[in-house]
């Protein structure tokens, strides 16, 4: 049987609780994890699931953000490994679709690092990116106030349309102008 993949389809719907960087490994291969609730009662029954973006569904965790409720289908994927340390078996839920049945609000304020930190990856910026505009204050961290977290929450808000906005002719326009 060797190192043979075998998989199975599963369904998942849940609320999203994180949504991970994708990583490229030195053979170009691409994996992103996303952590979905999948109970309905969480707080007493937590069930985190991890499931993985393989490849060319990477760029789907793009548009996902915590607190978004989402319906998951995919491959439950199982393989075996001989390792120095004897045989041990992996499985991995390969998601193919995610669907978003319900937006969750984004944050627009943040009054500190951790908070804007959050801020930035709900709009799609990594911590880097979220440094760097840190860095253009031209202010020490440490001397930072609430002010300055404030203002770089705004900046992040007002350089990201937001999800619900309706695009530019949205339903306005007539119809019968239309040259089909």
């Amino acid at each position: 049987m060797g190192n043979k993949k075998y998989q199975c389809r599963f369904n998942v719907a849940g609320k999203i609780l994180e949504v991970g960087e994708t990583e490229t490994f030195p053979s170009g291969f691409q994996k992103r994890t996303v952590i979905i609730e999948a109970s309905p009662d969480a707080d007493r029954w937590p069930n985190p699931i991890a499931l993985t973006l393989k490849k060319d569904t990477c760029e789907q965790g793009d548009s996902l953000h915590p607190g978004d409720l989402v319906e998951v289908e995919g491959f439950l994927e199982g393989r075996r490994w001989e390792g120095p340390k004897g045989v041990r078996h992996f499985i991995d839920l390969n998601a193919k679709s995610i669907i978003v049945t319900e937006r969750a609000a984004l944050p627009a304020t943040a009054k500190t690092w951790k908070e804007l930190l959050a801020l930035g990856a709900a709009y799609g910026e990594n911590a880097d990116a979220v440094k760097e505009r840190a860095k253009a204050l031209g202010k020490p961290f440490k001397e930072m106030t609430e002010a300055d977290w404030m203002k770089l929450a705004a900046d992040i808000v007002a350089v990201h349309p937001s999800a619900d906005a309706e695009p530019e002719g949205g339903e306005d326009e007539d119809m019968d102008d239309m040259p089909f």
